[in-house]
């Protein structure tokens, strides 16, 4: 059979296409590929920059959240309860409005929805968009949880729609690149929109039910808008503000010539370059078929016994078969070529999403590219900002909108590091300096001979003032606008220092009765006081006075002079005769006075610390004389005041070294003079002020908080003690001090009964009326499960503090001791009549309540006779016995009965 054959020319195009055809697949693969990952690439930057608006708001709620807290704290710290609307002293504040929930009037202002999420929710709860429509104002509410803190939840925050993000307004721009970003609530409603927000806002937006189907977190959906436009939308639900979705939209036709249009070219080129190439092989085979024919005649005449062929033949066939080696080579070249352009491309693009994912991360008002010597080559945003056209700004343009002052700086600082951070002012479109921030980093690759840079501008204005505010607030009251506590101290210090032949005086004063004021007429006409409290002393200071307000009502004034002792005088004579006229505060005449404690520097060396706090002593010894309204500083005042100290630093030694023990005094029926129990009382053996009663430190205690440990001892060391004595009938009665009733005590007693073994109907807990008025609300209910447990409850002292009889019918006490102050008046001239009056009334009282009565502090026996008269069952005092260490104690019981017919013998 016959072999098929073919052309020299058919064989060279099968070699050439074997040869060509995987380059070419190669090529297109990687075309498709990287127009594939330009389109992906292209979708992702609108999905990170939809996100990075997204993070940018959920921080603005936080931010907002911080600002409610920062003011409900100072609106708390300066007492006020009726403030709308807190003014701050700086220079365009935000409109912001706090809404006091307490109050009906201003919550009833707020959508029930978000006052429904706020009490139930524990995290920061954000309100769907509300219109006014008396107003017509958008607003947006802001709340705190509970777990926050409690004080801080009863207040709202009302933002309006205009301050929920910041971007500039502008109309559809002819590019169809615009981009354009809306923010919807949990409803749909348009809350911000790049573009005609002032006409859309409120409306509910496009394919809403569409954006709603979509279950995921973040994605991208195809959408129209209210122009008409058909873009593609990435959005992001937001993680603060339950409900919201921020997108980020682009013009889809843009979208999609991104990617197609780059790959058509480049299969037009694939195409253009397959067709040269062919038609070059074609003229290649052309030029090889003449000579090798003209050998193969050559070969027929030898066969034919022809003349030889010519000596150059094999030359020429040579050159031929070079030149077609060269043609090959060019063409694998040609290929190469565009493979490396291919390559080229698909890092061009890699690096573009490089670029774009930083610009999407710091999310910036500006996107900007520039050489390192702040030549712009690509701007974006900035006619937005600025006024001034993007095309204007390009190479050095951009700098006709920088500050003189920053001008010069910017200049100078090249882009010479890896990254840049650079704050200036620029001039906005309103003509206003606004201070920005410019934030970049170095993207070329490092093969590139031209460097390019790639950053954003972020205006941050609002965040220094915000600073400026701060820094106010960290110096000043922001009630009445005088210097705090802190930086009266630094004036204090560097007054004195500067004060080189001149005494520095502080007078040290506060309101009377102010508290009294605040909860009789409220906080708002305690605010007020202040206020008008501020002006008159304003009004009343030296040339070079200077007024602060320490905290509350306590102020303190500042003035240098040479004659510190009658200026000071003076002073306080105005200042005393300035608050002799009530002041009017709206229908209410309020008079009150105030103390005043003075001190004055030695000499520029002394410390502001010292003289602050030497005034503050002699203002605490004004309160103390309360017909003194103003004392000035004595050494004497601080030698007790070190006093106090060492006794407080010995009281905390004496508790850790077992320096307290406890004595007992007997209890005794009057009727039988049997041995009731007794009563547990403290002593502190001081090591060199002997032995102390606790008049003399339990005040030091409870401001030390020692109390709830030293009395935790107290009962501990009693109901041991009670245990092991001989008659376990006997009761022991212990005191329990203020601080004592809270939630912990009958946890405390309970524990301690079952640690000694101590039955509980053998344990009194007296409690006296002043006590127990101050923290009625949190006795009542520890008391009552106490006295469950079969405990006796005792009322102490009866008579002395906020008597009153309601107290009997209202707590069931098992027993009140009538004070020992009105058995002594038994035995006093001129006062016998009112104290068997006094005695006799509590007893008949306790009586028809069936309460026993005990008579404190019977000495002698007239005086035991009369409380038996009165019907007072039970009786303590010297006479039955002075009080007894542990032994001593045992032993009378056990002695009692000889000391019994003693009693009846006297």
């Amino acid at each position: 059979m016959k072999k098929r054959s073919f052309s020299l020319q058919t064989h060279l195009l099968a070699l050439l296409a074997v040869v060509l055809l995987p380059i070419f697949l190669a090529g297109t693969i990687a075309t498709v590929l990287g127009a594939r990952q330009l389109h992906q690439a292209a979708l992702q930057q609108l999905q990170d920059n939809a996100n990075a608006w997204a993070d940018i708001l959920d921080q603005r709620f936080i931010s907002y959240a911080q600002i409610l807290h920062l003011k409900a704290t100072n609106l708390l710290q300066a007492g006020s309860s009726e403030l709308p609307q807190i003014q701050t002293k700086t220079p365009n504040p935000a409109d912001l409005m706090l809404i006091d929930l307490r109050d009906p009037q201003q919550k009833a202002a707020l959508p029930q929805d978000f006052l429904a999420q706020l009490a139930s929710g524990s995290d920061l709860t954000v309100s769907d968009l509300q219109h006014n429509e008396v107003t017509g104002a958008f607003n947006v509410a802001i709340g705190l949880p509970n777990s926050a803190a409690p004080a801080i939840a009863n207040f709202a925050l009302l933002v309006p729609a205009a301050e929920i993000f910041d971007f500039p307004q502008s109309e559809l721009p002819d590019s169809p690149r615009g981009s354009l970003i809306a923010v919807l609530d949990s409803q749909g409603h348009i809350v911000a929109r790049s573009r005609n927000q002032a006409q859309w806002i409120g409306h509910i937006a496009p394919d809403w039910d569409k954006l709603q189907a979509m279950d995921t977190q973040q994605d991208w959906l195809p959408v129209e808008t209210f122009e008409g436009a058909h873009m593609v939308i990435a959005f992001k639900r937001l993680d603060v503000a339950k409900g919201w979705v921020l997108g980020v939209a682009e013009n889809q036709q843009a979208l999609e010539a991104a990617w197609s249009l780059p790959l058509l070219g480049i299969v037009l080129s694939l195409l253009a370059t397959a067709a040269v190439t062919v038609l070059l092989v074609r003229w290649a085979s052309q030029r090889i078929l003449q000579p090798l024919q003209r050998v193969q005649n050559d070969s027929r005449a030898l066969l034919d016994w022809q003349a030889p062929p010519s000596p150059h033949r094999s030359d020429i066939r040579i050159r031929e078969f070079d030149e077609l080696s060269t043609h090959l080579m060019h063409a694998h070249s040609l290929l190469k070529g565009q493979t490396e352009q291919a390559q080229d491309l698909a890092h061009q693009l890699l690096r573009n999403e490089v670029r774009h994912r930083t610009m999407a991360e710091v999310s910036a008002l500006v996107f900007w590219q520039a050489t390192p010597q702040w030549e712009v080559l690509h701007v974006i945003g900035w006619h937005e900002l600025t006024g001034q056209l993007d095309s204007q700004a390009q190479g050095r343009g951009w700098t006709s909108r920088i500050h003189p002052g920053d001008l010069l700086s910017m200049a100078t600082n090249k882009l010479t590091e890896h990254t840049i951070d650079a704050e200036f002012r620029i001039l906005n479109v309103h003509k206003r300096w606004r201070w920005v921030r410019v934030r970049g980093a170095k993207i070329s690759s490092p093969h590139e001979v031209q460097e390019e840079w790639a950053g954003v501008l972020e205006d941050v204005d609002a965040r220094l003032q915000a600073q400026a505010h701060i820094g106010y607030l960290a110096k000043y009251d922001a009630l009445t606008g005088l210097v705090n506590r802190r930086h009266f101290h630094e004036l204090l210090e560097s007054t004195i220092a500067a004060s080189k032949t001149r005494a520095t005086a502080v007078l040290s004063m506060d309101l009377d009765r102010f508290m009294h004021i605040n909860d009789s007429l409220g906080h708002a006409v305690g605010d007020a006081l202040l206020q008008c409290v501020t002006s008159r002393l304003l009004a009343l200071l030296p040339h070079n006075g200077l007024l602060a307000r320490l905290g509350g009502d306590e102020f303190a004034i500042l003035f240098t002079t040479d004659s510190p002792q009658a200026d000071i005088e003076q002073l306080v004579a105005r200042i005393l005769g300035a608050f002799q006229e009530p002041f009017l505060i709206g229908a209410h005449r309020i008079n009150t006075n105030t103390c005043i404690g003075a001190a004055w520097s030695q000499s520029s060396q002394d410390r502001a610390e010292r003289v602050m706090r030497h005034a503050e002593l002699a203002l605490h010894r004004a309160k103390a004389d309360g017909r003194r309204p103003m004392r000035f500083f004595d050494p004497a005042m601080e030698q007790q005041m070190q006093r106090r100290r060492q006794m407080e630093v010995d009281l905390r030694i004496g508790l850790e070294s077992a320096h307290f023990y406890l004595v007992y005094q007997p209890l005794v029926d009057l009727q039988t003079l049997s041995l009731v129990g007794f009563e547990a009382l403290l002593r502190w053996q001081h090591p060199t002020l002997g032995v102390l009663t606790p008049g003399r430190f339990i005040h030091i205690a409870e401001e030390l908080g020692l109390m709830d440990r030293l009395g935790a001892w107290v009962l501990e060391q009693a109901c041991q003690d009670a245990r092991d004595w001989p008659d376990a009938r006997l009761t022991v009665a212990v005191n329990i001090a203020a601080s004592q009733l809270n939630d912990q005590l009958v946890q405390c007693v309970t524990q301690t009964l079952i640690a000694s073994a101590l039955a509980p109907d053998r344990l009194e807990l007296e409690v006296t009326e002043n006590a127990l008025m101050t923290h009625i609300e949190e006795a009542a209910d520890g008391l009552l499960q106490l006295k469950a447990q079969g405990i006796s409850i005792v009322l102490d002292d009866f008579g002395t503090g906020f008597t009153s009889l309601s107290h009997l019918r209202a707590f069931p006490f098992n027993k009140v001791k009538i004070d020992k102050g009105f058995v002594n008046d038994l035995s006093t001239i001129g006062h016998a009549n009112d104290g068997e009056a006094i005695i006799s009334a509590i007893s008949l009282l306790c009586k028809r309540l069936g309460i026993v009565a005990v008579a404190e502090g019977v000495e002698t026996r007239h005086q035991m006779d009369s409380v038996i008269g009165y019907e007072c069952q039970q009786g303590q005092g010297f006479l039955f016995g002075h009080p007894l260490r542990h032994a001593e104690t045992c032993q009378l019981i056990a002695q009692w009965a000889q000391h019994k017919r003693r009693l009846q013998d006297v």
